[in-house]
């Protein structure tokens, strides 16, 4: 009988220690699970900021090229220049009643 006792507290003891490396394993595990989810997020938040800038970047072109065309004077006549009219000779004369 203590030998059946014997091998019963070794097995005991034996199964005592892969529950203590099963857990040691399962906090680890989570650990590596904790560290890959904030990888993700970073990843994620990294992903849209080039986006954002990408974005930005597209409005800065758009508006240097409305401000280039603004100020070219060839493409589009200035309002002040569109409203000039001078008389021509062949206009009659004007009159006011």
């Amino acid at each position: 009988m203590s030998k059946e006792i014997e091998e019963q507290q070794q097995f005991a003891y034996e199964l005592k220690e892969q529950l203590r490396s099963l857990e040691a394993d399962r906090v680890r595990i989570t650990e590596q699970i904790k560290a890959i989810e904030a990888k993700l997020i970073v990843q994620e938040l990294r992903d849209k900021v080039r986006v954002k800038r990408e974005e930005i970047n597209q409005l800065r072109a758009k508006k240097q090229e409305l401000e280039e065309k603004l100020k070219s004077p060839e493409k589009a006549p200035a309002p002040e220049e569109q409203m000039q009219f001078t008389p021509s000779q062949e206009d009659p004369p004007r009159t006011h009643f």
